[in-house]
């Protein structure tokens, strides 16, 4: 049995956007293979070894996010007068790690890209491993899994490239910073693609690496989508709310810069939806996440911001909720995962973007129970808070067969996905790639 070995930032039972995506292709590739994954303990409370779908995870400890995750809880169970003081450590935390990457030569975390390749020795030493899957961001994953190839070549080494690098527009809030590594990122970049057996890239990335200078690497890449996509409507029977008062639930990061909720919240607090009896439920982390915990603290009965739990609690309030909620990026350069993720429990989504170039726009255009909403002014306000009252009013807007959400975005499902990468495996081993 082949010895797959992947590895993943964050990972069940708290997983990221990237982690959940890793999820399905383990539990898809652990039908015919042994499958570990390699990932990080972000609690306490994570066990450093434990069995899940038949998966071995193995987590090392990244201190960091264990000392972030404690305040954040410490923070959203405190008395109100001591939440400055919580909210001032996570913010001198949050800066000291950021001048930490920005004083770096590259965007790299070399010191744990080590920890993880010792942590590899030490999975291989009791079962080889035949085949190495870094899934990033986080990107120290990718090169722990190239300097593992390297000693180990005859390891396949498949790299999961799900967002950007060398041109990242997130891995640091100053542009001058970003271009004065954008060089050295980008022969790290180059590195990758030379010593992997291949690698598997998301649609937006395909301009990126049409480069000349790779023209010669080209037949390494593999054009892959979102493997999210399955039947999730299972997870929840009860309703979450009295009928004729619908739920409304968002689930993901939000960024303060990439995506700002401040629109949204302003859109559902008008009095108009109000009036309809609307609950909101936010599942939210990240820096505008505080957006929405300062909402819902200011005596916002409608609003209730849940913070960042389990995904099995997520996956049980969006079953039980009426609407899906979803917010674009401010920038067109990726294709964030979370609207895959809501497409498997069939229900409407209304979705509130920046720009017409906006990724999820085509995919939500085959999509018969969707609102999209433009992000603007007091005139694009308006607009949105008339068309969500008459969408929410309109008895016509039901849950979407998943039939049909399958056959229609059968690209973007875990089967349809983990066989491209067994035929990347097998065309390794038969000497065809």
């Amino acid at each position: 049995m082949t010895g797959i070995c992947m590895l993943v930032g964050e990972f069940w039972p708290s997983p990221s956007a990237n982690g959940v995506i890793a999820g399905n292709i383990a539990n898809e590739l652990a039908k015919d293979s042994s499958v570990t994954v390699l990932t990080r303990r972000t609690r306490r409370s994570m066990p450093h070894h434990e069995i899940h779908n038949g998966v071995s995870v193995v987590r090392i400890d990244d201190w960091h996010l264990i000392l972030h995750n404690s305040l954040m809880t410490r923070r959203g169970s405190a008395a109100k007068w001591s939440i400055p003081l919580w909210s001032a450590l996570i913010f001198v935390l949050r800066g000291s790690n950021w001048l930490s990457r920005a004083f770096r030569r590259d965007s790299v975390n070399w010191g744990f890209v080590k920890r993880l390749e010792k942590a590899l020795m030490e999975i291989d030493e009791q079962k080889p491993i035949d085949v190495l899957i870094p899934v990033s961001a986080p990107h120290e994953e990718t090169f722990a899994g190239v300097s593992f190839k390297e000693s180990h070549p005859e390891t396949v080494l498949i790299v999961y490239q799900l967002d950007r690098f060398a041109n990242a527009e997130s891995l640091y809030e100053l542009r001058l910073l970003r271009s004065g590594k954008e060089m050295r990122n980008m022969h790290l970049e180059r590195r990758v693609l030379d010593v992997s057996n291949a690698l598997f890239i998301l649609p937006p990335l395909e301009d990126h690496y049409a480069r000349p200078e790779l023209s010669h690497l080209v037949h390494k890449i593999t054009r892959t989508e979102h493997p999210l996509v399955q039947d999730l409507r299972s997870r929840g029977s009860s309703p979450l709310s009295e009928p004729g008062k619908p739920v409304l639930l968002y689930a993901g990061s939000l960024d303060l810069k990439l995506r700002n909720p401040s629109f949204l919240i302003s859109v559902l607090a008008d009095e108009r939806l109000r009036s309809l009896g609307i609950s909101v439920h936010m599942y939210a982390y990240g820096s505008g996440a505080e957006l929405v915990r300062q909402a819902a603290s200011g005596g916002s009965h409608w609003l209730s911001s849940h913070g960042r739990v389990g995904i099995e609690e997520v996956h049980l309030a969006m079953a039980r909720a009426d609407v899906l909620l979803t917010i674009g990026n401010n920038s067109d350069s990726e294709v964030p995962s979370k609207l895959f993720e809501y497409l498997s429990f069939g229900k409407p989504i209304l979705h509130f973007y920046f720009s017409e170039r906006d990724a999820y726009l085509g995919y939500l255009e085959k999509y018969p129970q969707a609102l999209t909403l433009k992000i603007g002014g007091d005139s694009e306000r308006e607009d949105a808070v008339i068309r969500i009252t008459r969408f929410l009013l309109d008895g016509t807007h039901g849950d979407v067969s998943m039939d049909y959400v399958q056959q229609t975005f059968r690209e973007c499902t875990p089967a349809f996905v983990a066989r491209q990468f067994r035929d990347a495996i097998n065309a390794d081993a038969t000497g065809t790639s």
